[in-house]
């Protein structure tokens, strides 16, 4: 599995970034990459889908930007699990 991943706006970058970690996972006889998903239970998972509007709630919920999404799929990468975090206004609540 892979944690951090960092990436400009650029699919030839993304590419060849995760080409490496391809070759290395199979060098090392790896046959499936999960990611990003953190080591511990207190790491993030995943990449956010929407909501981007809003800032991060919680430490343990990732935060990416939106195009991450376009190089992950590009790379192969498909959704395994939907974990799902709602935003409330206390306002609303009274």
């Amino acid at each position: 599995q892979f944690y951090l991943f960092d990436c400009e706006d650029d699919s030839e970058a993304a590419a060849a970034l995760f080409q490496r970690v391809f070759e290395w996972a199979r060098a090392h006889n790896l046959d499936t990459l999960v990611g990003p998903k953190g080591f511990s239970a207190f790491d993030g998972y995943g990449l956010l889908q929407k909501g981007f509007e809003h800032r991060q709630m919680m430490n343990m919920m990732n935060y990416n930007y939106p195009y991450y999404l376009r190089l992950v799929d590009e790379a192969g990468f498909e959704k395994e699990v939907d974990f799902v975090s709602h935003f409330v206004i206390l306002e609303d609540l009274r």
